[in-house]
């Protein structure tokens, strides 16, 4: 298992000029950034694709094309928020565009001569929301032992926890259960792929038979995984004494889209991802994709955040941990 809690982000990069790209790619090396770059003529396929974003960054050399372009991704992922950099000495007004379309189609703007105002808009649109690192280590570590209790002789490859503010669904499978306490309430989701866990059962990498490698096996895999994963998360993080506050309860419509192949919870708020490769022990060919995800978006309190004292008390038991 792979100890990680250090969060990252993906966000395509639409420049063509070398000396630009190699500022970004600085800023983005030292800002938790990932950065795709993007050429013109790919970039309506690119986001047309399943690809978990966190925000593209355009740059305004030619204002039209620039224009047109945001129409575009506006309209194929609205979610996603878009950072236009402005030339030196050029302004918003060069682009024809009154404030009301410039706040549609751009979260904000930038310049090379003063990264700050991009680092402004990283923190603001895409780490937003503080995730504490043991929190999300705690994630990984329960998740690693669910998948290699389902899937034997496995090893379990974890990447880089991330954020997404997309809408994607990863695979043709995803399970969804609800994470409730005093201080978060949201979703934990799995996105997976049908043909890979398909193939875990007949070959025989599961408890059922080979011939479960159906409808209802896949199904009954899929909630073992999830309900395992969510029993860790419930017994370490949310203390059996606390209650979540009843009182003026929202809820939010959950939709989902399958002939585009994405869901929405209602709320544009950035998404905490977590890849998980399943492979085998021994000659290391994967055969599964595990995608997570949590969305916290009726409440989200991490300052009240504390593991349960459960955690502790097995450390105690086990001798890990000692008082003095």
């Amino acid at each position: 298992m792979t100890e990680n809690a250090e969060i990252v982000s993906k966000v395509l990069v639409h420049e063509e000029n070398e000396e630009i790209l190699a500022q970004i790619r600085s800023f983005c090396d030292v800002n938790n950034l990932i950065g795709m770059r993007v050429r013109s003529g790919d970039l309506v396929e690119v986001i047309k694709g399943s690809i978990n974003l966190g925000a593209i960054l355009l740059n305004g050399a030619e204002p039209q094309a620039t224009i047109k372009m945001a129409h575009q991704i506006r309209r194929l992922r609205p979610e996603v928020p878009i950072f236009l950099r402005l030339e030196e000495g050029s302004s918003l007004e060069q682009l024809g565009l009154d404030a009301e379309q410039t706040e549609s189609l751009f979260a904000g703007q930038y310049q090379l001569s003063d990264l700050s105002g991009l680092k402004k808009l990283v923190n603001s649109f895409v780490f937003s929301m503080h995730y504490p690192p043991s929190m999300v280590l705690g994630i990984q570590e329960i998740s690693d032992t669910a998948l290699r209790s389902t899937f034997r002789d496995s090893v379990v490859n974890i990447g880089h926890p991330f954020i997404v503010r997309d809408k994607s669904i990863f695979g043709e499978l995803l399970s969804l259960m609800e994470l409730e306490s005093s201080w978060c309430r949201g979703y934990m989701m799995l996105q997976v792929d049908k043909p890979g866990l398909i193939d875990a059962i007949r070959d025989g990498r599961t408890s059922l038979p080979p011939e479960e490698a159906r409808i209802r096996g896949i199904d009954s895999m899929l909630s073992e995984i999830t309900n395992l994963i969510w029993g860790g998360i419930k017994g370490r993080f949310f203390s059996g004494s606390e209650q979540a506050s009843t009182q003026y309860r929202t809820q939010v419509p959950i939709i989902v889209n399958h002939v585009d192949k994405y869901i929405t919870f209602g709320v544009n708020q950035p998404q905490l991802c977590i890849r998980y490769t399943v492979e085998d022990k021994d000659d290391h060919d994967s055969f599964i994709t595990v995608y997570q995800r949590f969305i916290f978006h009726m409440a989200w309190s991490p300052e009240q955040y504390k593991e349960s004292e459960n955690a502790m008390n097995q450390m105690l038991n086990s001798g890990d941990l000692e008082l003095f």
